[in-house]
């Protein structure tokens, strides 16, 4: 359904690694697994852990980008208590409600992403969150998209295969390359390639890469991602069994592509604006006691000193991951002392 010019999502997908009848259920569906998850990096507690920040995200979204159409709440089943589900700008969305049943119930983040596109009600303009990224800034909403198309920057990179990315890495590149040939695509779109607003860096790595004959890789960032739903269509429709069958495992695991394949196919189309790309905004918080960076981050979210931040946890213990939550918090209620519209009043 097209919502206009100027309409624009949001879609923030959330799990309470706490809900014990999600435990049971991933529990459960873990043994059955053929190909089980090889490590805490795709099954294990930090995966799924609550550090209680979600309420800041929505003060961020209403304080920094109040124009936004609506807010899709993606979530196995569970509502935070302080939610107020009846806010007209609120959709909560249950992975029933747009994921084929034949992939329920499921664990895996990517088969999540890769069906937003039938999110109900979704506009064909929106920007998709983790629940670890943030607003810090005010946006315009030429922040995400002008013209129409999305803002993305795009620029070469190596595909390095390591145990921590062989799950996505080599197979979007598979696909891309399938369907694009990487030298008429920069002919294509030079100035979308190389462009003063990427930096140097960004730039001499794609002028070095260019030799090669296909796209090993293409730049990211770990932020908030700007899609057209129509983008997600026409790839589903050209690529229906390969996204299948990473949707069939209920966990993440090797030989999957995720939804940067989306992006990629959006930049390689040429279907984007380019826009600087934000640096230094992707933060592993943990897995040891670092004093330093928590302050360092800290700062960051309370001075506002970028437009955004994702923190990511990679906390080995409990203990680690208690004074990373508290600290955090702390920014934070620093940041957006004032509760949203989406918190009930008293919780």
């Amino acid at each position: 359904m097209n919502h206009g010019n100027n309409d624009i999502d949001f879609v923030v997908t959330w799990v309470d690694g706490n809900d014990p009848n999600w435990q049971n259920e991933k529990s459960l569906y873990l043994k059955k697994e053929n190909e089980a998850a090889w490590s805490d990096w795709v099954a294990g507690g930090m995966r799924y852990r609550d550090w209680g920040l979600l309420r800041y995200w929505f003060r961020g979204v209403e304080t920094c980008a109040p124009w936004v159409r609506k807010i899709h709440f993606v979530t196995w089943g569970h509502i935070p208590a302080w939610l107020d589900v009846s806010n007209p700008k609120l959709n909560i969305v249950r992975h029933e409600d747009f994921i084929p049943k034949e992939y329920l119930p499921t664990f895996n983040s990517n088969t999540i992403e890769l069906w937003m596109h039938r999110i109900p009600g979704l506009s064909d303009k929106f920007v998709y969150f983790n629940d670890d990224m943030y607003l810090l800034k005010e946006q315009v909403k030429e922040s995400f998209f002008k013209n129409g198309l999305p803002r993305d920057f795009a620029g070469l990179d190596l595909g390095i295969v390591t145990r921590f990315n062989i799950n996505y890495r080599p197979y979007n590149a598979m696909v891309i390359n399938d369907h694009f040939s990487k030298n008429t695509v920069i002919k294509q779109n030079l100035s979308k390639w190389i462009n003063i607003r990427y930096g140097l860096r960004c730039n001499i790595r794609t002028i070095l890469l260019m030799p090669w004959p296909n796209f090993s890789s293409i730049q990211r960032d770990h932020l908030p991602c700007n899609f057209l739903k129509s983008t997600l269509e026409e790839v589903w429709k050209v690529e229906y069994d390969e996204l299948h069958q990473t949707c069939l495992h209920r966990f993440r695991g090797f030989k999957e592509v995720n939804l940067w394949l989306f992006r990629d196919w959006q930049r390689v189309s040429g279907k984007f604006i380019p826009i600087h790309p934000i640096l230094n905004g992707v933060f592993s918080c943990g897995p040891s006691d670092d004093r330093a960076l928590r302050e360092k981050i800290s700062n960051i979210i309370i001075n506002k000193k970028i437009p955004m931040i994702c923190l990511n946890d990679f906390c080995e213990d409990d203990i680690a991951s208690d004074i990373w939550m508290k600290e955090m918090q702390n920014a934070f209620e620093r940041r957006f002392p004032k509760k949203s519209s989406f918190e009930l009043e008293g919780v």
